[in-house]
């Protein structure tokens, strides 16, 4: 007789996590009952507020997962080949360095009046603050992953005669993408709260200005659906971004478990 074959630790810890949401939501309901809030919504009110509302939201997420998508986009095209470019320019690295740390600890929501002197406040400011916020770890990722490539392959570029370029391209940039990935990645979370953290400031559209609606006619309601729905649309969206980054750096996840073997 064949034997069921056990729970993986993946298995088991997405089983855990399941019963851990199951329970906050069980919670959520029944403190709602047994205080008998009026004003703040249960669990199944919510709920049912989010199936009414999914056609508006989805719209106005498809909004926001715009503009998000031009910041990230445009924080990868440029801060990818700079990063790369600067952590083998030593005259660079030393310009660039005190500027990075001068700009990172800033909070991207604090350049927002700044960037509506130029920009306005349409979709262009809000895009422009995305781009801030995503750029900064692309960037760095992207610098610590060249400055931590194997000297050896320095040596390789040399005995194969490759041009600086090429050098940059063909092994440095290769051998930095899992840094490179994990950049996009928090460029990626940083977008989306970017966002949304703008549309509830300067927008009439997006996830972050149906917030400030249902906030502002007291549809409490529709609001926590909105944050259902959010905390639901950037678990698939980090879904998605965890199974890419497997299969484009297959090959390095192979090597670290046969290197843990």
């Amino acid at each position: 007789m064949r034997r069921a074959a056990p729970f993986r630790p993946v298995d088991r810890a997405f089983l855990v996590g399941l019963i851990a949401l199951a329970a906050s939501c069980a919670i959520w309901q029944a403190l709602v009952l047994l205080t008998g809030a009026q004003r703040f919504p249960s669990f199944t009110a919510t709920l049912a507020a989010l199936f009414a509302q999914l056609p508006t939201l989805a719209s106005e997420a498809a909004i926001t997962i715009a503009r998000a998508a031009i910041g990230l986009a445009m924080a990868a095209v440029v801060m990818i080949p700079l990063g790369v470019f600067v952590a083998r320019t030593r005259i660079l690295l030393r310009l660039f360095e005190p500027i990075i740390n001068l700009l990172r600890p800033l909070p991207p929501l604090a350049l927002v009046p700044i960037v509506m002197l130029f920009a306005g406040a349409g979709s262009a400011a809000k895009i422009w603050t995305i781009f801030y916020g995503a750029s900064i770890p692309i960037l760095l990722n992207t610098m610590d992953g060249v400055r931590d490539v194997d000297p050896m392959m320095s040596q390789v570029a040399r005995t194969l005669r490759l041009t600086r370029l090429e050098r940059l391209a063909l092994i440095d940039l290769r051998a930095a993408s899992p840094r490179i990935v994990s950049g996009v990645r928090l460029g990626l979370a940083a977008s989306l709260l970017i966002a949304i953290s703008t549309e509830m400031l300067l927008s009439a559209d997006g996830l972050g200005s149906y917030i400030v609606r249902a906030q502002e006619s007291f549809r409490i309601a529709d609001g926590m659906a909105a944050l259902l729905f959010i905390a639901f649309l950037s678990l698939a969206i980090n879904g998605a971004a965890g199974w890419l980054d497997h299969r484009l750096l297959a090959w390095n996840y192979l090597r670290r478990a046969s290197g843990d073997s």
